[in-house]
């Protein structure tokens, strides 16, 4: 099977909240994040099919007002895999190039590409 991201993942295990409308809140936590999405490893993957919606906060962010969105990609026995869509903050909608433009990584650190 040929790679097919876009996007270098980084192993990273956060808290994440999920938002579904059928299912509620369910608190989860990644595997790996890129600048395109994350997988988050879940104990049930069922109601979360290949091209569900679904919105999604980093726990421990030091931005915790941002709900992504984002699309079901593919699923697993582990979880789903999960690409970013947009984001919220403060009740309005941004693309992720706004949040690429303003988010900059600590001084010292490199930007992913």
């Amino acid at each position: 099977m040929s790679e097919r991201r876009h996007h270098r993942r980084k192993e990273v295990d956060a808290r994440v909240e999920l938002h579904h409308p059928d299912l509620g809140t369910i608190k989860a936590h990644t595997r790996d994040i890129s600048n395109g999405g994350m997988f988050v490893v879940l104990q049930q993957c069922k109601g979360f099919p290949v091209g569900a919606r679904v919105r999604l906060r980093l726990v421990d962010s030091a931005a915790p007002g941002i709900m992504f969105n984002a699309k079901v990609v593919h699923r697993t026995g582990e979880g789903i895999g999960l690409m970013f869509l947009n984001y919220e903050q403060d009740g309005a909608r941004f693309a992720l190039t706004e949040l690429r433009r303003v988010w900059r990584p600590k001084e010292g650190a490199r930007a992913s590409p």
